[in-house]
């Protein structure tokens, strides 16, 4: 079908944008978005090709592509290792949304990413923050990683559920605070069912200042919304059990097996 509606249109007269009705012109759109749910690289590169021009002959013609059209846009110009991309947003004609800059985030350099977003006047949303996360945790970034909980907890006052929970305990232990992602954990446990891990852990006087600030925005929910209580997971202690793994440490790993036993977790 993709062939056909390829000839047909390759045939109309210039401007060919002008020679189609809005009905054909939303038929062609939506077997694209259909089209390209799949993996681009598995595609038909001459189809891929003729999409990308057709996308830019909608941008000549002055037809606002829709966020799915710019995200697959973007897509397509990845694959193809366009090395433009951060020039082709800041003066991309039509609205830009959060998703397609998500999409650059992993193989973009943060902080231009960052900085064209804020531009934009577009904040984060989850899968930023655990991108950003991410991405600073292994950076051994401790401030940034801060930053963004601090961020994600006062300001983004999205929901906060598991996989953000398990995002900040990550990020903690990479960059190398895992008594504060500890503290974390032992408010998840707390929360869940009012009982908690020894706490055997020392903090300094910043240390406690910053967990102040943390436990105080998520435990009483003055800027956070929790969906629900939200039950300990494989995923939250895996980082400290690679972290703990001295002998020295075997109090902290008993309590942590013990969570393991508790509340049924498969590692």
């Amino acid at each position: 079908m993709m062939s056909a509606l390829q000839n047909w249109y390759d045939v109309l007269p210039e401007p060919k944008l002008q020679h189609i009705s809005p009905q054909d012109f939303g038929f062609i759109t939506g077997s694209i978005n259909r089209l390209l749910v799949a993996d681009i690289s598995k595609l038909d590169p001459q189809l891929i090709f003729w999409i990308r021009n057709l996308y830019t002959d909608m941008t000549a013609f002055n037809v606002e592509l829709t966020e799915i059209e710019t995200y697959n846009w973007l897509r397509i110009k990845m694959e193809n290792n366009d090395q433009n991309l951060m020039e082709f947003l800041s003066v991309y004609p039509h609205k830009l949304h959060v998703s397609h800059f998500n999409l650059l985030l992993p193989s973009t350099e943060t902080r231009l990413v960052i900085c064209q977003m804020e531009k934009a006047k577009l904040l984060p949303d989850r899968t930023s923050v655990i991108h950003l996360l991410h991405h600073y945790g292994h950076q051994n970034d401790l401030n940034s990683v801060l930053n963004i909980i601090f961020f994600t907890l006062y300001d983004l006052r999205i929901n906060i559920d598991a996989q953000l929970i398990e995002a900040f305990i990550d990020a903690l232990i990479n960059s190398d605070e895992p008594k504060l992602a500890m503290y974390l954990l032992i408010q998840i446990c707390s929360a869940y069912d009012e009982q908690t891990l020894p706490p055997a852990i020392s903090l300094s006087e910043s240390q406690v200042a910053v967990l102040d600030y943390l436990v105080s925005n998520f435990v009483n929910l003055e800027h956070a919304q929790l969906q629900q209580s939200i039950r300990p997971t494989a995923q939250m202690l895996r980082p400290f059990l690679k972290y703990y793994r001295s002998a020295r440490e075997k109090d902290t790993l008993s309590a942590l097996i013990q969570l393991v036993d508790k509340y049924d977790i498969e590692l």
